[in-house]
């Protein structure tokens, strides 16, 4: 059992706070299907923004002490995952085709934001680019495009 010791009040974020393997390393947004909804992720980030705890605790995995640039990451690399998935959903691209093009996507995302090969691996089986591709590709699909 591990004692983490916090300076005030934190909150428990669950997958909306985003997956971050390791302090200093990049945050990035879970999305699975069934109900990935962009608009709403982003009035949560805005909440956690608002609450008066400067420290979140990621379900994957850990202690943020550095709230604000967190959101900020994570409320950009939402956006530009769902933007990157939009042409995908306008042309019915087929998630077999998608899939490896996304890995190589967010794997290249990571690599320039200096996460060594390990920790890319458990990025991965923590936040499966296949799931992504489903849960991102059905939120297109709801929203009508």
């Amino acid at each position: 059992m591990e004692v983490i010791e916090t300076n005030g009040p934190v909150v428990f974020t669950g997958d909306v706070g985003g997956v971050r393997i390791g302090p200093g390393n990049p945050v990035v947004p879970p999305c699975p299907p069934p109900d990935i909804q962009v608009e709403d992720w982003l009035q949560s980030i805005q909440l956690l923004r608002e609450l008066p705890a400067e420290q979140l605790f990621l379900t994957h995995y850990g202690l943020v002490e550095d709230k604000t640039a967190h959101l900020d990451a994570l409320e950009a690399v939402l956006k530009d995952w769902a933007e990157w998935m939009r042409p995908h959903a306008v042309t019915g691209t087929a998630p077999a085709t998608i899939v490896p093009q996304f890995e190589e996507y967010v794997r290249g995302q990571l690599q320039q934001s200096g996460v060594e090969a390990a920790v890319l691996e458990s990025y991965e089986k923590a936040n499966p680019a296949f799931m992504s591709v489903a849960g991102l590709l059905r939120y297109w699909k709801k929203k009508g495009i």
